[in-house]
């Protein structure tokens, strides 16, 4: 039996909401008090200034407050695919993006952007595929270039390249830890996430780091505080995954309606 389900946003941690504040959303893209009412199975988080209030606030389903920023309009949408029984979340390009935690892996596409606690890394690919249906999009077959921007000490940029290498593992974290890529953050682990060249997926990102044992045995050892990837493209929703809008972060649950 195929179950219908209802997503559950509940807020960890927020500026101006409660902590344990639950969101309830529909197939049809409702919440509780929707502004915009429209069914269309699209829930819009956005925020407008008390001055427009009256003529933007039937663009949005949920007003969403932020600190510090004059871009104001949709932050992220949550929308439900019917054929496929799932909510997808995609940013909207306003306010400081919609990043989602990475549970498990993460195939790198071409301009990814990760964040670690005041720093951003951006993604490209360098070289020529030789097909090209994945040209634009995934790193098979091509170098990685990194550009790291640290937001602590204004926006200061650092450029990385990389060869596709499939023995090599590039490790992201605390500086004067042994990193190839160095984060001058308290916030960031001393190893923050990897980053792994597979010749059939491209490049893969993994949080934390994996300690292999004399026996060959794997074990993964998270991140304290995450690796976070900008939602620049539909991100399914699965359970219990995390992501982050400006000043609150979400958890994602799924109730079986």
């Amino acid at each position: 039996m195929d179950y219908q389900y209802s997503l559950e946003l509940e807020i960890l941690n927020s500026s101006y909401f409660s902590k344990g504040t639950k969101i309830s959303i529909d197939k049809n893209g409702m919440v509780e008090g929707s502004l915009r009412n429209a069914k269309d199975k699209i829930t819009y988080f956005g925020y407008c200034d008390d001055n427009n209030i009256n003529t933007q606030e039937s663009n949005f389903d949920f007003l969403l407050p932020i600190k510090h920023c004059n871009k104001l309009g949709k932050f992220f949408k949550i929308q439900y695919v019917p054929k496929l029984n799932i909510y997808i979340i995609k940013d909207l390009g306003n306010g400081f993006g919609t990043f989602v935690k990475i549970q498990d892996s993460y195939i790198i596409r071409n301009s990814s952007l990760i964040n670690i606690g005041n720093t951003y890394l951006l993604f490209n690919f360098v070289g020529k595929n030789e097909t090209e249906d994945k040209s634009k999009m995934f790193g098979v077959g091509k170098k990685l270039k990194v550009k790291l921007f640290d937001n602590k000490n204004n926006y200061e940029k650092k450029e990385y390249n990389f060869d596709n290498n499939e023995s090599r593992i590039i490790r992201v974290g605390r500086k004067n830890h042994g990193n190839e890529i160095e984060i001058d953050d308290n916030v960031s682990s001393k190893i923050n996430c990897i980053i792994l060249y597979d010749m059939e997926k491209g490049w893969i990102l993994k949080d934390g780091n994996e300690i292999i044992s004399k026996d060959g045995d794997i074990t993964r050892k998270l991140s304290k505080n995450g690796t976070w990837i900008l939602a620049i493209e539909n991100i399914k929703i699965i359970d219990k995954m995390i992501f982050k809008s400006n000043c609150t972060i979400f958890q994602c649950n799924y109730i079986i309606a």
